[in-house]
């Protein structure tokens, strides 16, 4: 009954372990696993009390469980101690070198802990924790070098087996060395063209040297065996959504599903969410995550928080956001967590996330910070927002967005004149713009200047004639002109039910004056 409780994802199988313990069954599996959700829970006293009763018959798990206490406790040398006691026994016991490369990172001795991850790489190149900590080692500068002539050294005394070709090409795919990877794999898939995980990493090589139609056709060469393989389904979808081919990205992972659900991971799950984020699909993007089994998962909490912030849920986005920025702290989920806190009224708490982020990333391209940061200020210390403004004029070379957005900033503080000047140059640079006609026009009404104004606004509807604000502000326009006719015949046009609180407001206010006059 426990091993199935596990299988289904059940906790509770710990009371099931228990009991037939408690039953006299002397078998150690349920020991270990017992042990394991102790450890996780904190209750070291129990965990000792299993070592100590395998110690007689499994004297080597005995010890490893009782070093993961001392571990867990800080007690680094005692946990030394014990993982050396294994090693004394077995050599080449991969757990236990794993456990004491832990202990000496911990005690601060990152040589003895690299030393130890190269020993169990040479035992076993496919043992994903050592090479996974291995490669965090070698985002150092100072290990670097040293890491990848040790791969390399590895790959040349056995050049036959397959997994230290992987583990080299994803060592320089890290890295960004982009063509000793296509180098590597290259090589091996000209006497083995149907190694499917060295293809899909020559494809990633390629996709990043945005050589994507070669990608493509590197894919290709594996498709008619590598269809029902999950790897190349997300491979297949990555590359078609490079493509620009989001639809046809979204398909391969709906068909697979369709045919191959047993095959079916959060990964794949995880990237089909995301493709109907990006397609705006926002229901199917929720219902698939609800089919992500570990909800735990960096990658999950990600997405989730994004689904939930455009949906409005901006308690739970905080909440998840938070966690994904703490977990990878990237300048889009810095962008996404201040929006929720944004929509929670917790503005200065917005602020000093994207300020602490400028100040402590040191990033070349904080042009959407800024941005976000100009808007964030303008409500309570408008003259830090101008600040950020002027300062995007600068970064940005004058761009349209940035004279438009400044040009809108000045309206809302009421600074009219100096609006009108911004507004006026990006209406000469880019007259074609939606946007920066409808902000001249608006700031036109703002001083008066009711027909050069409706001339301005009229141009942005017809620029973009499905925007329902710009022909409200039109609609003002011809109002303040006294235009009633143009009010009028715009009226229909309208879909209200798309328009905000203030835009609704605006409209039944201009139409409130209309049906008075009529």
């Amino acid at each position: 009954m426990g091993l199935l409780k596990i299988i289904e994802g059940d906790s509770s199988y710990t009371e099931d372990f228990e009991r037939a313990i408690a039953d006299g069954y002397d078998g150690i599996e349920p020991r270990i696993l017992l042990a394991q959700q102790y450890l996780q829970d904190k209750k070291y006293s129990k965990v000792l009390e299993i070592a100590e009763s395998i110690s007689s018959s499994n004297e080597v798990t005995a010890f490893l469980l009782e070093g993961s206490v001392y571990q867990e406790q800080g007690e680094l040398s005692k946990a030394s101690e014990v993982y050396q006691k294994v090693l004394i026994k077995e050599p080449s016991h991969t757990g236990a070198l794993f456990k004491l490369s832990q202990v000496y990172f911990k005690q601060g001795d990152s040589d003895k802990s690299i030393s130890l991850l190269k020993n169990i790489y040479s035992i076993s190149s496919s043992n994903v924790y050592a090479v996974r900590a291995l490669f965090k080692f070698s985002l150092e500068d100072k290990n670097k070098k040293t890491l990848e002539q040790f791969f390399m050294t590895q790959l040349a005394e056995d050049k036959k087996r397959l997994n230290r070709h992987i583990v080299l090409t994803e060592f320089y795919l890290l890295h960004k060395e982009f063509e000793q990877a296509l180098d590597i794999t290259t090589r091996y898939l000209l006497v083995s063209p149907e190694q499917l995980e060295l293809t899909l990493l020559k494809a990633r090589a390629l996709l990043s040297l945005n050589r994507v139609k070669e990608a493509e056709e590197s894919l290709n060469t594996i498709e008619s065996f590598a269809f029902g393989h999950p790897d190349f389904v997300k491979s297949k979808a990555i590359f078609l959504n490079a493509s620009n081919k989001k639809a046809e990205a979204i398909k391969v992972i709906e068909d697979f599903i369709v045919t191959n659900s047993n095959e079916l991971n959060d990964e794949l799950l995880l990237l089909l969410s995301s493709l109907y984020i990006e397609t705006v699909k926002i229901a199917q993007a929720d219902k698939t995550l609800n089919k992500v089994k570990n909800k735990q998962s960096a990658r999950y909490i990600r997405i989730a928080g994004k689904v939930a912030l455009i949906k409005g849920n901006n308690t739970l986005a905080k909440a998840l956001l938070s966690n994904a920025y703490k977990d990878n702290p990237i300048q889009i989920v810095a962008l996404e967590l201040a929006q929720a806190l944004q929509n929670l009224t917790e503005v200065d708490a917005a602020i000093e996330l994207l300020e602490n982020h400028i100040a402590q990333f040191k990033e070349n391209n904080v042009i959407l910070l800024n941005y976000k940061l100009a808007e964030l200020n303008e409500g309570k210390y408008p003259s830090k927002a101008e600040q950020y403004y002027k300062k995007l004029l600068v970064d940005t070379n004058n761009s349209v967005v940035s004279i438009n957005n400044i040009a809108w900033f000045y309206y809302t503080q009421g600074r009219y004149s100096e609006a009108k000047t911004y507004a006026t140059i990006a209406v000469k640079k880019a007259p074609k713009l939606a946007p920066v006609q409808n902000t001249l026009g608006v700031i036109l009404l703002a001083l008066e200047e009711y027909s050069q104004a409706t001339y301005h606004l009229k141009i942005s509807v017809e620029l973009e004639q499905a925007n329902n604000k710009y022909k409200v502000w039109l609609a003002r326009g011809h109002m303040l002109n006294n235009d009633l006719e143009a009010v009028k015949s715009l009226r229909d046009s309208i879909k209200v039910e798309s328009l905000d609180a203030e835009m609704t407001l605006m409209f039944n206010t201009i139409y409130a004056y209309e049906e008075r006059v009529y």
